[in-house]
């Protein structure tokens, strides 16, 4: 299944994607994967608000920690396998006026000549299992300058423990590999971050502080298998003592996938009621100051719920399912229909990291699970390699 979400704001869309496959009558070996979780954790830092002029200066002297830096935006909490490969890029406004599109730009909403490229700089630290802040993994301050700039993360992390320590070994909760019985965990992690920070370049179109007051926003997309977050970023330029001019949205939302990359029919068949039910993804928003509502569509223009797989001129339907996590309400609701909704929920967050550490956000967080009808295992469609698309439109208020 591919799902693909569009973010939908007054002016702009966004559209993230993950894949999943039906094979039917294929001889393959499926690996269980552990759930992804490429999480944003808000707590600390801010999406806007970023002073785009700062009097004209770049930023060249980098902190160590840069949750310092006024461009800090907080950071990605991440859970899987070992060597997950991160790809950044932007979308949403394009600037002009001398602005090339392999950067990334903080563009003007209401005039695109003016605008500031930027980097961003991310350093990767893990939480191990006692809960302690482990060392730097990799470089600190990892600069990241142009459209498609990747980040790997070498190393997986979990809460998994492995059955039989003392036989196939684990790591213990400082992260250190052995074979007793304290060796429980199967990655030496529980928790793997990124903090990121925007920094100016000397890169603008802006010649003066008296030039392009207003308004900036950047979108951004972080992207990985099983992974898929966009996010927008907002900040302005104005005269010196001014009031800081109202600003944009700034939100992520991101789309993460549960379970196979792939499913074999007779495996399929046997999800054939929402009681048995086969998960696929889970849906997060998140945003300091922004109420969205979500809906789901079998098409692009959000008017159709008729959830197939298809192969070529082959195809059969399916049920898509909606389990609400945050707000819960409770129910798991069957979408028949594009005008099913569900909203956001102010409340308090708390980092996975640092309990302690909390924000009050605007949150929807849910889980999508299909299942089949129980007619298709006496009524099997021809053998290849079947897709669908669902389409998640998250409308930011």
């Amino acid at each position: 299944m591919e799902s693909i979400c569009i973010v939908r704001t007054k002016k702009y869309q966004i559209t993230i994607k993950i894949i999943y496959l039906i094979i039917l009558y294929t001889c393959v070996l499926i690996f269980p994967l552990s759930a992804i979780l490429f999480q944003w954790d808000g707590t600390e830092g801010q999406l806007g608000n970023l002073d785009i002029w700062n009097d004209g200066v770049s930023d060249t002297i980098f902190p160590s920690d840069n949750r310092l830096m006024d461009g800090y935006v907080g950071r990605f909490v991440y859970q899987g396998e070992a060597n997950k490969i991160i790809t950044i890029t932007s979308g949403g406004l394009t600037p002009s006026m001398g602005a090339s599109p392999e950067y990334f730009y903080y563009t003007k909403i209401d005039d695109l000549t003016y605008w500031r490229r930027v980097n961003f700089v991310v350093t990767m630290k893990p939480l191990l299992h006692n809960d302690s802040e482990g060392a730097v993994i990799g470089s600190v301050n990892t600069v990241l300058e142009t459209q498609g700039s990747t980040i790997t993360i070498p190393i997986g992390a979990g809460s998994e423990q492995v059955s039989n320590p003392t036989v196939t070994g684990g790591y213990n909760a400082l992260g250190q590999w052995g074979f007793t019985t304290a060796h429980i965990y199967k990655y030496p992690y529980k928790y793997i971050w990124i903090d990121m920070a925007v920094v100016r370049t000397a890169s603008t179109s802006i010649s003066n502080a008296n030039l392009g007051q207003g308004s900036y926003q950047l979108f951004i997309n972080v992207t990985g298998q099983g992974i898929s977050t966009a996010f927008s970023l907002s900040g302005y330029t104005k005269k010196k003592n001014a009031p800081i001019p109202l600003q944009e949205d700034t939100y992520t939302f991101s789309v993460e996938r549960l379970g196979f990359d792939s499913l074999i029919f007779p495996i399929l068949v046997t999800k054939d009621s929402a009681s048995h039910s086969c998960p696929v993804g889970i849906v997060r928003f998140n945003s300091v100051d922004t109420h969205a509502r979500e809906f789901f569509a079998s098409d692009l223009a959000g008017t159709s719920a008729d959830y197939r797989f298809t192969s070529g001129m082959k195809s059969f339907g399916y049920s898509l399912l909606y389990v609400p996590i945050i707000p819960s309400l409770g129910t798991i609701t069957e979408i028949t229909s594009p005008n099913i909704t569900f909203n956001t929920e102010q409340r308090t967050v708390y980092s996975p990291l640092f309990p302690n550490t909390s924000q009050q956000q605007y949150v929807l967080t849910g889980e999508l699970r299909i299942f089949v009808s129980p007619d298709l295992k006496y009524n099997i469609p021809p053998s290849g390699k079947y897709t669908s698309v669902v389409y998640c439109f998250v409308m930011a208020d």
